[in-house]
């Protein structure tokens, strides 16, 4: 399943429940804060961890995606927990207005390689799994 395809089954979910529950504008900030934290939760989750350095450079963003990375490659991040909010995420969370785009990147060197796999690695595929779920979820809560 391409990205495309996956991003386009998301949006016809999202219109699917939208048109199905009489969204407000406060109900609607929730279901936009939920699918932000539920999807840096899964990115991180199916990332495969070495070091926890690719897992901590998820960043969640209001409004333009995040720039430079966090953190030291080389570095270990032992502690980094799949969907762990630190307080820049939290704040970004807090400036969520109804339809602000919210951005969930990885600037890690290698994050693209480590999604999309070469011929010698299998990819982890983290955006494709994590769209998915989030699809899922949704037409599940119709």
């Amino acid at each position: 399943m391409t990205v495309v395809h996956n991003l386009e089954a998301f949006q016809g979910a999202v219109d699917a429940f939208t048109q199905k529950h009489a969204v407000s504008a406060t109900s609607l900030l929730v279901i936009q804060a939920k699918l932000l934290m539920d999807g840096l939760a899964k990115m991180s989750q199916y990332s495969p961890v070495l070091t926890g350095y690719l897992r901590y450079n998820f960043q969640l963003t209001i409004g333009q995606p995040a720039e430079g990375k966090k953190g030291n490659e080389g570095q270990e991040y032992p502690g980094a927990q799949a969907g762990q909010i630190d307080p820049l995420e939290a704040r970004a969370l807090a400036s969520l207005r109804p339809f602000s785009i919210g951005w969930i990147t990885n600037n890690a060197d290698y994050a693209e390689i480590v999604n999309n796999g070469t011929e010698k690695r299998e990819a982890a595929l983290m955006l494709e799994r994590t769209v998915s779920d989030l699809t899922e979820e949704l037409l599940t809560n119709i």
